[in-house]
């Protein structure tokens, strides 16, 4: 038999214990009842830029000039390897188009030390009312803010317990300073796919009884 809400509240009422204990225990189940569990949150700084690119109407290529401004607003950021660039771009209804649209974007923003993310519809989509208008974004993930749940502001917490952090806040307060890259916590990079003709070849070296030893390095004293 599952456990009920109910049953968790009777629990905590018939368990032996003090009755100001009791009340403690009883808010405490109360926070866990099934599903009631709130994950602690990671935010970004706010985007370091925000410009519009125009692409000429029902072209793949940029408008007049639109090339030169965009660079000129990035160069003034100073970019580094561990920012974000991130290019929105609209539906025109036209999946070879989009697909030219997102070449040129990338080009655009091509050369700089940033990482580039391109934010493209996929497949056929619907028109959007500003189909030439887009959106370049700078991330830049110098600090991180954890979010975290409840935090006294639950009615269920009393003054004794408010000053205390939930456990996945605590957790994820250590991830945050522990990450390498912060922007890891809020932008993870995508995985790529697996090689297939790399993995079906050590199958076949398996079977042929041909497998590669990994090389061990010597250690000189």
């Amino acid at each position: 038999m599952g456990t009920t809400a109910s049953g968790l509240l009777r629990g905590c009422l018939t368990a032996p214990g003090a009755l100001v204990l009791a009340a403690f225990a009883l808010a405490g189940c109360v926070d866990n009842l099934p599903g009631s569990y709130t994950q602690a949150e990671y935010q970004a700084d706010p985007s370091q830029l925000q410009h519009d690119i125009y692409f000429q109407p029902g072209s793949a290529k940029l408008a007049n000039g639109e090339r030169e401004r965009l660079n000129t607003a990035l160069r003034n950021l100073l970019l580094r390897p561990d920012d974000d660039i991130l290019v929105h771009l609209a539906s025109t209804g036209s999946e070879v188009l989009d697909a030219q649209r997102v070449a040129t974007a990338r080009s655009a923003v091509s050369g700089t030390r940033a990482r580039v993310r391109i934010v493209a519809p996929s497949g056929f989509n619907l028109v959007d009312p500003y189909p030439d208008v887009g959106l370049v974004q700078v991330m830049r993930y110098s600090r991180v803010i954890v979010k975290c749940p409840n935090q006294g502001a639950d009615f269920n917490d009393d003054a004794f317990r408010r000053s205390e952090l939930l456990m996945g806040c605590v957790n994820a307060a250590n991830i945050a300073n522990m990450a390498d890259e912060k922007r890891d916590l809020t932008a993870p990079g995508e995985m790529e796919g697996t090689d297939r003709f790399t993995g079906l070849a050590a199958v076949e070296r398996y079977r042929e009884d041909r497998v590669k030893q990994p090389a061990v390095d010597s250690i000189s004293e």
